[in-house]
């Protein structure tokens, strides 16, 4: 809306402004004999606007000469300018007959002014008379006033809505230097020249009043005002006239073509769909990446628990290894020991079959006994040195292991489908293609910025603010702005040549879990190694139990046996229980020689089980190592991913509601107003198209009319007296040139 108001406003001004002041006017098309008339009404204000003397200058035209064209004029004292040619007049019929095809004239008149102006004054922020203001000081306030004063109500959409005739109208205010600083005036423009500075204003008189009355209250934006406020700092106050010019003569065909406003609309409401989109699309792919680093972080945090886990099952089947083979050797002394004992029983048993030879060699059995009897005390004290307790807490702790290597291969199996898995996500299509469809739609929205700044980049010709163009001219021009968040996504997760990069990271963890993966069957055999070598030590326990008892009891024996010896040299009535006694004692050392071998076989199977399961474990260890490496580079590649679709979003959620919203919200008409405006143009272009004169004209002609206004000058008296004269009488073209010179200058 306030695009095209400003065309037709800068159309209307420019045939205003025109070289030929809007005095030559051309006859329709196809008729020759038609007689045009242009109008200029002159009208002299007082300081305050009232009005001092109205003058109107008219031009007729035929191109088959003046001859007895009549027109009722609504003037007195009419004169002909340019020849003593005087017309007849019979009441207020003027009748003209002049040789040529052109004839002057000009009159008086008291007719009502169209536009009614009027000026007020404050000096200090209290209203001051014009000419009470000569030659005082401070600050300045000019209020300028323009009230259309021809009215007709018609009824748009249900709604009574005065329609005035529409006058476009330029004001020039000459404010010297000299007198007047800090000047400023809303919606007016300021030109500085020399020691001359003038304030320029136009306005559609009457406009804002059609406006309201139709219920579009909000015209503030549209920048359509009957009042025009200067504010300065005067000193010495000494001023020149107030010049206005006012026309009705507007380019209709501008006003007729304004039927698309929608299109503005629609343009912007598909902006900001697309704004949304991929501020949606954004969002989204913030979240992703987000989530994708949330959970690779969830996966670094659990490697040094793994890590610590596979360090203490080094630290314990190192032990384990240790212990065993210290367990190994102490077996190995007691079955060589048991082994003896045996071979000695043997014998006693030998000994014993001979009772009469026995009574012989007591001696040699009582020394043998004592033998026995200490050698199976120095055995006992050493298997009972054993510490059961001991090993069984260490077979316990033992019986954990074979698990957690299970439970360690299957981790190591899953580990190995969860990256797969992060590895099929980061170099899938979806991810490619939401990647790719950010980048679209970043550029294309830079694209469409880059068109609508290239659109409004010069503010006269534009319906945005210059926070506006600015905000758009340095999204098109600053490729960080939304290309590079976009192309910093795609580094992160492709492009980056030296490998950091979760494409490649996300490939080398898969290789590095692939590799762990591989141990898990030997983690399992090992598992099965340890698990059996376990259920061997915890037997071969009770079986050892079971030898410190029968030990004990030996030794026992033995001494019991060796005391009897001694007095068998007396007694020998117990011989045979003795002979009985000899032959359980053989049969027990046999028993426990053949267990504690096989008690010394099984350690050396659990030795070697365990140094096979200590090996395993070192090898899982340098793998969790590589793990956390990799896990690492691959969490710090998600965290900048993270970050640069984080600033993305962010910054795509700027565009949209500091830029595309904004806009949209400052814009935006709603359909009733849209209509009610539409509707209204189309009453004013009726008014627009009826012939246009103020004094009268012939009932055939083509009638043109302009006005000019110019108030009292207001300045010391000794100037006014010897200028008074000069205001009054000045050439009507220099009055009007003044003010095409200085629109001419800033348009």
């Amino acid at each position: 809306m306030k695009k095209n108001v400003k065309t037709v406003t800068c159309a209307a001004l420019s045939l205003m402004m025109a070289n030929t002041c809007m005095t030559t006017l051309y006859a329709k098309d196809g008729d020759d004999t038609q007689t045009t008339k242009d109008e200029t009404v002159y009208a002299m204000l007082h300081p305050d606007g009232s009005v001092d003397e109205e003058i109107v200058s008219s031009w007729l035209h035929n191109d088959h000469g003046i001859k007895n064209i009549k027109e009722s004029l609504d003037l007195k004292d009419v004169k002909n300018v340019k020849s003593d040619d005087q017309p007849s007049v019979k009441g207020n019929t003027y009748t003209w007959n002049v040789d040529g095809n052109d004839v002057y004239y000009e009159g008086k008149t008291t007719k009502q002014l169209p536009v009614k102006v009027n000026v007020t004054y404050k000096l200090n922020g209290q209203a001051i008379d014009g000419k009470d203001l000569i030659g005082k000081s401070g600050p300045l306030e000019i209020h300028i006033t323009m009230k259309n004063t021809q009215t007709r109500q018609v009824n748009i959409n249900g709604k009574t809505t005065n329609i005035h005739p529409l006058y476009i109208g330029a004001g020039v205010i000459d404010l010297s230097t000299d007198h007047f600083s800090n000047v400023t005036c809303e919606n007016g423009k300021i030109l500085n020249e020399g020691n001359n500075q003038m304030v320029g204003i136009v306005a559609l008189p009457g406009l804002e009043d059609t406006l309201k009355s139709s219920g579009i209250n909000d015209t503030k934006g549209l920048k359509i005002q009957d009042e025009y406020v200067i504010k300065c700092e005067t000193k010495d106050f000494e001023m020149g006239p107030i010049m206005i010019a006012l026309t009705p003569e507007v380019p209709l065909d501008k006003l007729k073509d304004i039927n698309s406003l929608d299109e503005l609309l629609d343009g912007i409401d598909q902006l900001s769909e697309a704004s949304v989109k991929l501020a949606n699309g954004t969002s989204q792919l913030a979240e992703g990446t987000a989530t994708l680093n949330s959970k690779v972080k969830e996966m670094v945090n659990s490697i040094p628990a793994l890590s610590t886990g596979v360090n203490d099952l080094k630290s314990g089947t190192t032990k384990l290894t240790k212990g065993s083979k210290e367990l190994s050797a102490n077996l190995k002394n007691l079955s060589n020991g048991l082994s003896l004992a045996k071979d000695g029983t043997k014998k006693l048993t030998t000994a014993t079959k001979d009772l009469p030879t026995l009574v012989t060699s007591i001696s040699e059995l009582n020394d043998g006994m004592q033998t026995l009897s200490t050698g199976l005390r120095e055995g006992n004290t050493k298997i009972q040195a054993v510490d059961l307790k001991k090993m069984q807490t260490l077979v316990d702790d033992l019986a954990a292991y074979p698990t957690q290597l299970t439970e360690l291969a299957n981790s190591a199996l899953k580990l190995n489908t969860a990256i797969q898995g992060i590895n099929t996500i980061v170099n899938g299509d979806t991810l490619k293609a939401a990647s790719a469809q950010a980048t679209a739609k970043t550029t294309a929205a830079k694209t469409t910025a880059c068109t609508l700044y290239a659109q409004n980049a010069d503010p006269t010709k534009s319906n945005m603010t210059q926070e506006q163009i600015n905000a758009l001219k340095a999204i098109c021009t600053d490729t960080t702005y939304a290309e590079g968040y976009a192309s910093g996504v795609q580094n992160a997760l492709y492009g980056d040549a030296a490998g950091h990069n979760v494409s490649n990271l996300s490939a080398a963890a898969a290789l590095g879990s692939a590799k762990l993966s591989e141990k898990a069957p030997e983690l399992n055999a090992a598992a099965t190694q340890l698990n059996g070598a376990v259920s061997l030590v915890k037997t071969t326990l009770t079986d050892l139990g079971t030898l410190q008892d029968s030990m004990k009891d030996a030794a026992e024996g033995a001494a019991t046996l060796a005391a009897g010896t001694s007095q068998l040299k007396t007694a020998t009535a117990n011989l045979g229980e003795l002979k009985t006694g000899i032959k359980t004692l053989n049969t027990n050392m046999v028993s426990a020689s053949s267990g504690a071998s096989q008690l010394y076989n099984g350690s050396k199977t659990l030795v070697n089980g365990l140094t096979t399961a200590n090996a395993g474990v070192t090898k899982l260890q340098n793998g969790s190592t590589a793990l956390s490496k990799g896990a690492k580079q691959l969490h710090a590649a998600t965290t900048t991913l993270a970050e640069k679709t984080g600033e993305l979003n962010k910054g795509m959620q700027t565009f949209k509601m500091d830029g595309i919203d904004k806009m949209k919200h400052e814009v935006n008409v709603s359909m009733s107003d849209l209509n009610q405006l539409l509707s209204i143009k189309n009453e004013i272009v009726k008014e627009a198209e009826n012939e246009h004169t103020f004094a009268g004209a012939p009932t055939k002609s083509t009638a043109k009319v302009k006005f000019i206004y110019k108030t009292e000058e207001l300045k010391h008296e000794k100037k006014v007296e010897t200028e008074k004269k000069a205001t009054k009488e000045e050439s009507k073209d220099n009055f009007f040139d003044k003010i095409t010179n200085f629109f001419a200058k800033l348009l």
